[in-house]
């Protein structure tokens, strides 16, 4: 019940993306070229490692925000979760379904990885290789070549993604974060109390909050797309 609580109110309140969704390399924490790193191994094999890691800076600020109520979608990669139970007839899918697949999307990154990659091998197929349209129907399927509202915001979302992926093939393995030291001073310095007061003020709730402590039987509940 306080993950509930806890991301309700963010939703209510705003989430502030700009505090850390940051559009230049150099601007990401440690933490977050870490995870970058981390799937870039993931797609490296199938040509898709910068790829990859673009769409989860795009998609969770490179694992800060792994949720999103109103697709719903979970995870580094904003799997849409509907889709990602396509994959899995067997298991249904209703409201405790969908919470059991949002749970292990933000859980497991690895699980997170096989489904992104799932999506991108089949729009890679459908699209022939064409890296811009394998991109837009990532983000908006099929309906992009159909609507011109839904082509306009997947030309938008190409060009967000194409400027972390050029960013990425050029400086993923040698970027050395200037947020680190900062962030670690902060780290340091801050209180419980103080913490809590910044989720409040900047209106989010960091993303682990959002993990099951280990040995603990609570989890959060994603709510179902009714």
């Amino acid at each position: 019940m306080r993950w509930i609580v806890l991301l309700l109110f963010s939703v209510a309140f705003g989430i502030g993306l700009e505090n850390r969704c940051v559009q230049n390399i150099e601007d990401l924490s440690a933490q977050q070229i870490k995870l970058l790193r981390k799937v870039y191994k993931y797609g490296e094999k199938l040509d898709l490692g910068y790829t990859l890691a673009a769409i989860a800076w795009k998609e969770s600020c490179a694992g800060e925000y792994r949720m999103n109520f109103q697709d719903p979608s979970a995870g580094i990669f904003h799997a849409h979760i509907p889709t990602v139970l396509k994959r899995y007839p067997h298991l249904g899918n209703d409201g405790f379904t969908q919470n059991r697949i949002g749970e292990r999307l933000v859980r497991d990154d690895e699980f997170a990885a096989k489904e992104a990659i799932e999506q991108l091998l089949y729009w890679r197929k459908v699209h022939n290789g064409d890296w811009e349209k394998i991109i837009k129907s990532y983000n908006k399927g099929f309906s992009w070549q159909k609507d011109k509202e839904k082509e306009r915001l997947a030309n938008a979302y190409l060009r967000d993604v194409t400027i972390r992926y050029k960013q990425l093939k050029q400086q993923l393995h040698s970027v050395r974060p200037k947020r680190a030291a900062q962030q670690q001073q902060k780290q340091q310095s801050a209180t419980p109390k103080s913490a809590a007061m910044r989720s409040f003020n900047d209106g989010f709730v960091d993303s682990k909050s959002l993990m099951t402590p280990h040995g603990s039987n609570t989890s959060f509940q994603l709510m179902p797309d009714y």
